[in-house]
Parts: structure tokens; C-alpha cells; sequence
């Protein structure tokens, strides 16, 4: 793993707060519509230095999220990502020459739960996600929309309240199927209101390959061309994110994410752009 302070696109199946200790409201609900990119990049981090790329490397996904309160202390939640992938100029770093291309597809669309344990100030819930790999992939370039594996995550999450300002913390187990490894993830977050005006917030998350399976190398996967969603994906990543309630339950959020170590992923940013919606649950006796 490269530990540099650098920048690098983390890779996040869910936005990080699916893993806070909230729940929703009965009949409560949020929903966001999310933006990110990751500019165009030519090279990744690779265990101890880098690789270079026969091409240059653009990743724009638009993703659906919600939540919605079942009952009290039990929300569902869905995530649809959609990607765009494609391979632009030669690198002229690389021997290697591959098509260049573009294709659309869904990323790993994933189904959650989260139960509430603890509903005092102290907030304690476990969660449970199942990543369903609806992606599409072609070979010849590397490019690919998701991981090609189910991805079955339980975990636990915690936090708290602090007066303007609030911070929480999850862990958990990805348990991943076909050729790609389990992997803990990991992370925090705090967040306090400035002003009355907006919440700012700073994100540590990790993730970590327990390296139960070969990695793409060895098995000489394409993706090796493009490093998109390759196997044994490391990080420990830092993020600096603001958002705003305007009115009505609407909001913004913005975000820009980078990184102390990475292994298996792309040397370029990540910057993403929401907007929300919240909605209140249901009247008391209903």
C-alpha cells in the first residue's frame, strides 16, 4: 500500500450516511440524487509504487439513494448507481495499446436494512447490505461499471449528538463472492453546524482486503487495464464535505475526497455533488 497523502477517486459502493447510527421515522424517508467524477487519469497506485495505463481513464456515475422508516428503529434502503466508463488517449507511459471505448451501465445496486439497538443520545444500530452485481463489463478494454460479485456487508454503527455538531463511526465485514476478496471497511465521521449557515464535516474511511483470493494479476483480468474495481482494492481515505437544508426537507451537499495510502485504485480525485430531500414520518397515533 502507498502511504503518501495524495489524492485518489475512494471507491464508495453506498454514501457514507447509510452507515450512520440514524434511522428514519415511521413512514420517514430521504432521498438523493448524487453526482461524482473522477477526472481523467493514467495511472494507479499498485502495492508499493504505481502502474501505468494504456489509456486515460474517465469515471462519471449518477446514483438514486433512499431510505425509508418501515416502522420505528428499522429502515430500508436502496441505492442505484448508474456509471459512464470510458478510455480516451494513448498513455504514452505504456507499451500496451487497447480499443478505445465507452459503455453505460449499473453499478452494484445495493439493498440494506438498518436496526436501531440502542435510541438514547448514545446511538448504536446494525446494518446489513447486499450488493447485486447488475453491471456491465467488456473485456476487451477493461472497462467494467462494478464489481462483478455479490457483496454481502454486515456491520455495526455508533454515534451521537454534540450539540451543533454530531459524530458516528461503523464497521463491518464486506463478504464478497466469485474472484474478489472479503475486505473490512471501516470509518467516522464528524460534522458540526457553522453559523446556522451550513454542516461541515470530515470523513476517515477505510477499506482493507483480507486477500483471501488471487488478485487480477494473477488471474490476468482486463481490468488491469483501466483499474476499475479491481480485486484487493485498499485505502484509508480523508474527506472534506458540506451540506445544506434550503427548505422544505430540500437540500445540497458537496464533497471532495483523498487519501493517505492506496493500493489497486486510480491517482486522481474524487468530487461529488447531491441534492437532497427529507420526509417527515407519520403523525403520532397513525
Amino acid at each position: 500500500m502507498k502511504y503518501l497523502f495524495v489524492l485518489l477517486s475512494a471507491v464508495f459502493v453506498l454514501p457514507l450516511t447509510a452507515q450512520s447510527p440514524w434511522t428514519q421515522p415511521h413512514k420517514g424517508g430521504y432521498a438523493q440524487v448524487g453526482f461524482s467524477m473522477i477526472p481523467t487519469y493514467s495511472s494507479i497506485f499498485y502495492e508499493d509504487g504505481s502502474l501505468e495505463l494504456p489509456r486515460e481513464v474517465l469515471d462519471i456515475e449518477v446514483q438514486l439513494y433512499g431510505e425509508y422508516g418501515v416502522r420505528e428503529g428499522t429502515t430500508l434502503l436502496l441505492s442505484l448507481p448508474v456509471k459512464y466508463v470510458s478510455t480516451g488517449d494513448l498513455n504514452p507511459q505504456s507499451f500496451i495499446i487497447t480499443p478505445e471505448k465507452s459503455i453505460v451501465g449499473l453499478g452494484n445496486t445495493t439493498l440494506g436494512i438498518k436496526q436501531a439497538i440502542l435510541k438514547n443520545d448514545f446511538k448504536l444500530s446494525a446494518y446489513l447490505n447486499a450488493g447485486i452485481p447488475l453491471i456491465n463489463r467488456d473485456e476487451n478494454t477493461g472497462l467494467q461499471t462494478g464489481f462483478d460479485a455479490f457483496l454481502i456487508t454486515p456491520g455495526i454503527s455508533f454515534g451521537a449528538g454534540l450539540g451543533k455538531g454530531y459524530a458516528y463511526g461503523f464497521s463491518g465485514l464486506e463478504i464478497a463472492t466469485k474472484n474478489i476478496s472479503h475486505s473490512y471497511v471501516g470509518g467516522v465521521e464528524v460534522g458540526y453546524n457553522i453559523a446556522d449557515i451550513l454542516t461541515a464535516a470530515v470523513v476517515i474511511h477505510a477499506r482493507v482486503s483480507l486477500q483471501n483470493r488471487e488478485d487480477n494479476l494473477g488471474n490476468l483480468s482486463s481490468n488491469i487495464f483501466t483499474g476499475l474495481y479491481m480485486n484487493n482494492q485498499e485505502y484509508i481515505s480523508w474527506g472534506l464535505k458540506i451540506f445544506k437544508e434550503i427548505k422544505n426537507g430540500y437540500g445540497v451537499s458537496a464533497a471532495f475526497y483523498g487519501a493517505f495510502s492506496a493500493d489497486r485504485v486510480a491517482r486522481s480525485p474524487s468530487f461529488n455533488l447531491g441534492v437532497f430531500k427529507k420526509f417527515d414520518g407519520a403523525s403520532q397515533g397513525e
